[in-house]
């Protein structure tokens, strides 16, 4: 809504796999008469067509997660403990060659709980998607590793041209973040996470294609 509202951009398309979240989304573009401007789809971005389960949060309806089926993690909170339910999932590279109408001049905005690493899987290795040249991606340590996603971001990012972390003070005037320091800045903030604390931010990833 900011984006299409404030930022000058033409027309958006949104993604949220929780269907009461969903809902609310769609109740926000009708409320601010965008709905001749955005295209709003009720699924999961993720590396694999399919089912994910969304692991739900009572406290913030921001922070429900798709599940890790791979086990639970040893640095977890007990988010295992949530209440879920399945939701469809699609590989997010070729949605979005399939979807956007031109996917080499969108920005593409994650912010996926964790599970930012399988989505990034979309544009590494056998899978034949082509990065989009500008994205954004939460960087949380914290939620990467219960997912089991930070080989996949960290590979990912070692890719691109460029990475800026958008939450640092005068960031646009910065030198580009070199990988290594991008690899102590996961360490660092995983260290400092508590039950009540998530160090996290936004990374800028330009990947020159």
């Amino acid at each position: 809504v900011f984006a299409l509202k404030e930022a000058g951009y033409q027309e958006g398309f949104g993604i949220e796999p929780d269907v009461n979240n969903y809902r609310l989304l769609v109740c926000n573009v009708l409320l601010n008469r965008l709905e001749g401007r955005t295209s709003l789809f009720n699924l999961a971005f993720s590396d694999e067509d399919g089912w994910a389960e969304l692991e739900l949060s009572t406290e913030n309806f921001g922070d429900h997660r798709i599940r890790n089926t791979g086990g639970e993690c040893a640095v977890s909170f007990g988010e295992g403990e949530r209440k879920s339910y399945r939701v469809p999932k699609t590989h997010a590279g070729r949605w979005l060659v399939d979807a956007v109408r031109n996917p080499r001049s969108t920005l593409v905005w994650i912010d996926t709980q964790g599970h930012e690493g399988h989505v990034l899987r979309c544009f590494l290795g056998e899978q034949p998607c082509l990065p989009p040249p500008y994205l954004v991606a939460e960087f949380w340590p914290y939620g990467l590793e219960r997912a089991g996603g930070k080989k996949s971001y960290l590979a990912f990012l070692a890719q691109c041209v460029a990475v800026y972390d958008i939450n640092a003070e005068n960031w646009e005037e910065a030198n580009p973040v070199p990988i290594d320091l991008l690899s102590a800045m996961y360490d660092q903030m995983l260290v400092d996470t508590t039950a009540t604390h998530y160090p996290h931010t936004d990374l800028l990833c330009i990947s020159g294609n």
